[in-house]
């Protein structure tokens, strides 16, 4: 019966950078938004994501680990 908002701050920096990245219309990135539940000691109970990753020998299980299974997001002001 209530309406639930998430709100989340992204910082952006180069590979091996110690800097921010200033980001501009435009300008692409990969991104994916996932939600992972593991309450019970035997692992995993649900994970389910924005993005459908074709599997890699079998293994879908590749978010956390390749960002190239992200999806693209493009910045508009």
């Amino acid at each position: 019966p209530h309406d639930i908002h998430w709100e989340a701050s992204i910082a952006i920096f180069a590979e091996g950078a110690s800097a921010k990245r200033t980001l501009n219309e435009g300008d692409a990135i990969g991104f994916m938004v996932a939600y992972c539940d593991a309450d019970s000691p035997d692992g995993r109970d649900h994970f389910f994501g924005d993005v459908e990753i074709q599997p890699v020998n079998g293994d879908r299980n590749l978010g956390y680990i390749d960002a190239d299974v992200f999806g693209r997001l493009t910045l508009i002001e």
